[in-house]
């Protein structure tokens, strides 16, 4: 009987534990964390494939993993060395580039109506064969053929889908009639000449562009840069270098030009094992294909079906750079660890990313690179971020639930985002939804209308003289007060070592803000002592959590200088002055009391909230916070929004009640006598009462059943009470 080989091994550091436990993908359970080299953390997170615009899925993951690393560095005090790449080089990334090209190349040549409706044609007819095995399909079964299909794969969804919007556009000119069928013209263009397209700055320029706006993304989500950002393109001499000594070391070999890894050989060695990850997935040919790449011919010329490419030898219309087996390129896993191999060495303390990466392309990242270092543990603690859902459902263009992150943003702030992810635990599944949102943005809310309320009593209390102060005032309220934060306090720290709890620690917080609120609401002159302990402890959780802004600078700050103090005043002094020209304008033209009411309105939810100073009217007099004004004002569109809707449902509820009214009121009209020979009744009946009108006889002639007379009964006894309130005029 074989002995089993060891998934992970613990590693050691003579230092002080930290008490810190993280869910380690390797034991999928938290373990104690323990760095190499003191408060020393080496971290590699992978970063986008740039050939497309970053999405919700995307913000997932690198705000989480921003989170999780401010903790680190910023609650438990390590030294992190953080290191990112970008995937420049992908058959994504290529099919795209060369899409791109063609479609806008095929858009210059001007063709005809009739020539671009016949080249739609052929594009719906190669897609629905390549994609949806529909073969042979005549022109006028296509349409029909292609909306029966049914199926709960994203991907047929998603090419039927393209295929109908390309047949079925109601566009006129032939350039929008091309757009609606740009999905599957660019797929026939490709195939068809997609290996003419060879000039490599094609390839560069989409990867580029794409980058750029992924570093938007995560400035605009406040996600803090790597201290170094690694480029596939930058690394390819290493990452041959890094496949010459995978050879070496009897791990891979070189067919066709590509170069493999050769799994058997690996996991056969006493001193590796494949697959650490995701053990279950081994074998599954699906995933591998997956990760190999569109691009890659699955040749039969590997030794075995789950053998990966270290180097891929490029065929005809794919960018080419030299090694000693062919003109290629690299494979996907081999760029990861050839990059944080170079930066960080043979063994790393963190390696992050989404959940989806784990295998294959993060079981085949730690194979090559213990083949490369020839050791047993490339990787001490791997970090999955759980997968993010929309509504419930995957995140899928298919499904058109596909949420951009310029998308989200622009719905929601960069703060209500995070506040999202800190309320859910970031290994599990997140569901993105309307009411998810709406929980982030009342914490939001909570945490604003606290810091301001506590500002404002700082600044009040400021205002008097030692004599007149509560400050000393520090009695059974204030010591409990101080007792329950720091019980919470303890609560956060326990809850940040059991692997990075965040959902506990904002529960936490807010019950801080609630004992808080008790506070200042009971107490008529509220101790600033207890209070101000109690902010100050939720800003700094707020500040290393991300939620408030505070790094970026570098260096001593900068004094404020005559000339800025000006800027920053002009626009107070000027708000103020213009208030005071019209009240004294309204003074000497003796204009109504209304009217100024209507100014100090004016200047209290315009004037000074564009200044981000809001006013809060309370009995004798008024409250001054300063406050983030677009915050503000964004809070004010919202409840503007939400009593406009409220008003709306408010008349639509009283037309209904309306329309009701009016409706009985032609019902009373109609006397008893007549009800059954008109409306709904009307030919129903033969033979009627000759003093009230009662039916006896159906259209048949038949005399009416008794059961059909008593029900008729009530509704004529009915008609007649409120035929008598409208004769009466009590209706």
């Amino acid at each position: 009987m074989t002995q089993e080989k060891p998934i992970w091994f613990a590693p050691k550091n003579e230092k002080e534990p930290s008490g810190l436990q993280v869910k380690n993908s390797f034991k999928n359970e938290k373990v104690p964390f323990v760095p190499q080299q003191g408060k020393l953390i080496k971290w590699y997170s992978c970063g986008p494939t740039v050939y497309d615009a970053a999405h919700m899925g995307h913000a997932r993951t690198y705000i989480t993993f921003d989170i999780i690393r401010r903790i680190l560095e910023d609650y438990f005090g390590y030294d992190i060395y953080y290191v990112m790449n970008i995937t420049d080089i992908d058959d994504k990334i290529i099919i795209r580039a060369r899409q791109k090209y063609l479609f806008d190349e095929y858009l210059k040549k001007n063709v005809t109506l009739e020539e671009l409706k016949s080249d739609i044609m052929e594009a719906a007819k190669f897609v629905a064969e390549k994609y949806l095995n529909l073969k042979d399909l005549k022109q006028n079964e296509l349409i029909e053929k292609i909306s029966a299909i049914i199926s709960e794969d994203p991907k047929v969804l998603m090419h039927k889908k393209s295929i109908l919007a390309g047949l079925t556009s109601k566009s006129q000119t032939p350039v929008e009639i091309a757009e609606a069928a740009k999905d599957i013209l660019t797929y026939w263009l490709d195939d068809k000449m997609g290996a003419s397209v060879t000039d490599i700055k094609i390839f560069r320029d989409l990867s580029v562009h794409w980058e750029k706006e992924f570093m938007k993304d995560m400035e605009l989500l406040n996600v803090l840069p790597s201290d170094v950002l690694t480029r596939v393109s930058e690394y390819v001499p290493e990452i041959v270098d890094f496949v010459q000594k995978v050879i070496d070391h009897g791990f891979a070999y070189e067919a066709d030009g590509s170069v493999y890894f050769d799994t058997q050989a690996f996991d056969k060695d006493p001193n590796h094992s494949y697959c650490k990850l995701k053990p279950s997935a081994k074998g599954n040919v699906k995933l591998m294909e997956e990760g190999e790449g569109s691009l890659s011919s699955h040749t039969s010329s590997k030794k075995s079906p789950a053998d990966f490419a270290l180097w891929k030898k490029s065929k005809p219309g794919e960018p080419a750079w030299n090694s000693p087996w062919s003109q290629g390129r690299p494979g996907w896993h081999v760029e990861c660890s050839a990059m944080a191999g170079d930066v960080l060495g043979s063994c790393l303390d963190i390696h992050s990313g989404g959940i989806d990466l784990c295998f294959p392309h993060h079981d085949n990242e730690l194979a090559q690179s213990e083949g490369f270092f020839n050791n047993k543990q490339w990787v001490n603690y791997f970090l999955h971020a759980g997968h993010l859902h929309i509504e419930g459902q995957k995140m899928s263009k298919s499904l058109k639930n596909f949420i951009t992150i310029r998308e989200a943003l622009a719905k929601y702030s960069s703060r209500q985002i995070r506040l999202l992810f800190l309320l859910h635990s970031w290994s599990d599944v997140l569901d993105y939804k309307e009411s998810s949102m709406k929980e982030a943005i009342n914490v939001e809310q909570t945490l604003f209308n606290f810091f301001s309320n506590v500002q404002t009593i700082i600044r009040e209390v400021s205002l008097l003289d030692i004599s007149q102060n509560n400050d000393h005032d520090f009695r059974k309220k204030e010591k409990d007060l101080v007792e329950f934060l720091l019980d919470r306090q303890s609560d956060i720290h326990e809850a940040l070592c059991d692997s990075f709890n965040t959902p506990l620690v904002m529960r936490a917080l807010l019950d801080i803000i609630s004992q808080c609120n008790v506070y200042m609401k009971e107490t008529p002159k509220p101790s600033v002592y207890p209070l101000k302990k109690s902010a100050d402890f939720v800003t700094r959780i707020c500040k290393i959590f991300g939620v408030i802004e505070t790094r970026g600078t570098i260096g001593f700050p900068v004094q404020t200088s005559s000339s800025s103090l000006e800027e920053s005043l002009i626009p107070y002094l000027n708000t103020l002055a213009d208030y005071r020209d019209k009240i004294r304008d309204l003074a000497i033209n003796n204009a109504d009391s209304k009217q100024y009411l209507i100014l100090s309105d004016k200047l209290r939810d315009e004037d000074l909230l564009n200044l981000g100073v809001l006013l809060e009217d309370r009995d004798g007099s008024t409250k001054v916070k300063l406050v983030d004004k677009d915050f503000v004002v964004k809070m004010r569109q919202e409840k503007k929004q939400r009593d406009e809707e409220r008003e709306r449902n408010k008349a639509l509820v009283a037309a209904e009640k309306e329309r009701k009214k009016q409706e009985k009121i032609e019902k009373a009209k109609i006397s008893p006598n007549e009800m059954f020979k008109i409306g709904d009744y009307k030919d129903l009946f033969s033979k009627f009462d000759e003093t009230k009108g009662f039916p006896t006889h159906d259209n048949k002639g038949e005399e009416l059943a008794k059961s059909k007379t008593k029900k008729l009964r009530k509704e004529f006894d009915a008609q007649l009470k409120l035929h008598d309130q409208y004769i009466n005029g009590t209706l």
